[in-house]
């Protein structure tokens, strides 16, 4: 698969001479960065640090609340006064609707011992709009009865659907003839819930929107996973998952 990269300039240039109103602070501008209604694409947004403390400091580490973001500072000390600048990239590939991601720095006075670490943070959101759009965006039905369903999806005109797939024996899905309908069988004869997580994957010929998973629940069972997020939109790359 074909990947592009979206570098986005956000305007993240930011003054690097010392503030009289944070005369004593580690200071990151901005904390926040809203950045709107982006593509599903890979974004990039550079921060400013300064440290207007009354002594060196040296960073001790950087986390992040998800897996999709990866941040370096540059430098492994910030002298009093001194600046550096925190440079984010983000993958939104495979993501659609609110996006929110943190980034955290350890930092502690030159030389101090470990107990002195303190951190500083700042956070990236988006709207991530996607070109494929499909409806509802989960299926349900009753651990008990027959059910049936249909999904709709919206596609760009030069777009088309190469094939859906479900992976679980309960569940039946055929793809219209004009492409642009998923009709969703379930039989509960065959319904178990350690047969996996139900879901239907719907395969398009959209650059990084080329697998989206529906979720399927069923009620009166263990049939989503505890955590959403865990279903949604995924990019293959190479034809593979990540």
């Amino acid at each position: 698969m074909r990947v592009a990269r979206l570098s986005i300039g956000l305007g993240c240039i930011f003054a690097t001479s010392k503030r009289n109103s944070n005369p004593a602070t580690l200071v990151i501008e901005p904390r926040e960065r809203f950045m709107g209604a982006l593509p599903p694409a890979e974004i990039v947004c550079d921060f400013d640090v300064a440290n207007y403390l009354p002594y060196d400091v040296e960073i001790v580490g950087i986390s992040r609340s998800c897996g999709c973001t990866r941040a370096s500072l540059g430098k492994s000390k910030l002298r009093h006064n001194e600046h550096a600048t925190l440079h984010c990239q983000i993958n939104l590939l495979g993501r659609a609707g609110d996006f929110v991601t943190a980034v955290s720095v350890a930092y502690r006075p030159s030389g101090a011992a470990a107990g002195t670490i303190k951190e500083f943070s700042c956070a990236i959101h988006a709207n991530v709009i996607p070109k494929v759009i499909v409806s509802p965006s989960e299926v349900q039905f009753d651990a008990f009865t027959l059910g049936s369903a249909q999904l709709q999806l919206d596609l760009p005109s030069a777009a088309s659907v190469t094939r859906v797939s479900v992976n679980h024996k309960a569940l039946q899905a055929d793809l219209s003839a004009d492409g642009r309908h998923v009709g969703i069988r379930f039989n509960p004869a065959f319904w178990s819930e350690y047969n996996g997580i139900p879901e239907v994957s719907i395969f398009t010929t959209v650059p990084h929107e080329d697998h989206i998973r529906i979720p399927v629940i069923v009620s009166n069972r263990i049939a989503a996973a505890e955590n959403p997020e865990n279903f949604g939109r995924v990019s293959t790359v190479d034809g593979k998952l990540p």
